[in-house]
C-alpha cells in the first residue's frame, strides 16, 4: 500500500498537475488571445464526449511530462541550474553528526547517481518520504516549466492567426504574464535544484561507513 502511494505522489506531481497548469495556460491563450480560433472546427469535435476531453488531458499531461524529461536532460547536461563550482554548506556546530560544519557539493554529480540511489534505499532509509518529496517537487517544477513556454507559444500562434490591434494588446499583456510565471517558475526549479542536490548527499552519506562520509571541506 505505501509503495502504491509513492508511485501516486510521483505521478501527480510529475505528470497530473504540470499537465493541469498546461491545460489552464493555453486555455487562457485561447480565451483570451482568440476566442474564435476554433470557431471553423468547433463541429468537428465531439464536444459532448467526455471520453474525447479525458482523453485529451491525459494527452496533455503525458506530453507535458515528455517535454519536461527533455528539457530536464539538456539543462541538467548544459548546467542551466547553476551552481556549476558545487554548493558551499556551512552548517552550525552541533547539527551534523559526524561534525562537519563547512563541505562543498557537486549538485550534478549527486543528480547523476539519482536512480541508483533511489533503488538501492530501504523504506527505513526514507521513512519520512523527504527525498522522495524532493525530488518530486523538483520534477513538478521542471514539467510546470513546459506549461508556461507551451502558453507562450501558443499565445504567438493565436495573435499570427488574427493580428489586429486589440487582439495585439491582449496577446501582448498574456505574453509578458505567462513570461513572469516562466520566470519565476525557473527561479524556484534553480532552488529545489539545489535542495534536491543536497538531500541526495545526505541519503547518500548516510549510507557510507562515517570514515568514508566527510564531505569535501572548504576554507
Amino acid at each position: 500500500m505505501g509503495a502504491f502511494l509513492s508511485i501516486s505522489l510521483w505521478v501527480a506531481l510529475a505528470t497530473v498537475i504540470p499537465g493541469l497548469v498546461t491545460i489552464t495556460v493555453l486555455h487562457g491563450a485561447y480565451l483570451i488571445v482568440n476566442p474564435n480560433f476554433l470557431c471553423p472546427y468547433v463541429n468537428l469535435l465531439a464536444v459532448e464526449s467526455d471520453l474525447l476531453w479525458t482523453a485529451m488531458a491525459i494527452t496533455a499531461m503525458v506530453l507535458t511530462q515528455a517535454f519536461g524529461i527533455i528539457f530536464e536532460n539538456v539543462a541538467i547536461d548544459k548546467k542551466w541550474y547553476g551552481h556549476k563550482d558545487g554548493i558551499k554548506c556551512e552548517i552550525e556546530k552541533g547539527i551534523d553528526p559526524h561534525g562537519e560544519t563547512n563541505i562543498m557539493i557537486d549538485p550534478y554529480a549527486e543528480y547523476k547517481g539519482i536512480y541508483i540511489l533511489l533503488s538501492e534505499l530501504d523504506e527505513n532509509e526514507d521513512s519520512q518520504g523527504h527525498l522522495k518529496r524532493c525530488l518530486a517537487q523538483f520534477f513538478l517544477t521542471n514539467n510546470t516549466i513546459i506549461s508556461f513556454l507551451a502558453a507562450l507559444v501558443a499565445t504567438v500562434i493565436l495573435f499570427a492567426c488574427a493580428p489586429t490591434k486589440l487582439t495585439l494588446i491582449k496577446a501582448t499583456a498574456y505574453f509578458f504574464l505567462i513570461l513572469f510565471f516562466l520566470i519565476v517558475t525557473f527561479k524556484v526549479a534553480r532552488i529545489r535544484f539545489a535542495v534536491m542536490a543536497k538531500a541526495l548527499w545526505a541519503a547518500r552519506r548516510k549510507r557510507l561507513p562515517k570514515e568514508q562520509s566527510r564531505g569535501i571541506l572548504f576554507e
